[in-house]
């Protein structure tokens, strides 16, 4: 009979331990940062942003410099053009990330500059 996962884990790291376990606070760090993008118009565009710290870890995403109402995920989906960058915080800090622009062509230019690329 195999022992469950619970049970592994108070046999690995018995409950006293847990009790004295301390993790220090740590100011907020990007770990991955956002990349420009340049979309097909009309079509969305995803930026991704990582953070790392302690106590946990909030997003707040700028367009060209204004907070995004709601957008707090560390994914931000957009149809709009602009500059985005990505508020990382926590109780101790915050930090920014790079700014990345977010364009739209049309579906033929961006294959054009595709094959001028190559």
């Amino acid at each position: 009979d195999r022992p469950d996962v619970a049970e592994l884990f108070d046999r690995l790291i018995p409950e006293k331990s847990l009790k004295s376990l301390h993790v220090d606070p740590s100011l907020p760090e990007v770990m991955l940062q956002p990349t420009a993008c340049d979309v097909p118009l009309g079509s969305a565009a995803t930026l991704l942003c990582l953070g790392c710290g302690y106590p946990a870890i909030r997003y707040q995403w700028l367009c060209n410099g204004t907070p995004w109402i709601g957008a707090t995920q560390h994914r931000f989906v957009t149809h709009r053009p602009g500059s985005y960058c990505c508020r990382v915080s926590n109780d101790l800090s915050s930090v920014l990330s790079r700014v990345v622009e977010v364009s739209q062509s049309a579906p033929d230019e961006i294959t054009s500059q595709g094959a001028a690329a190559m």
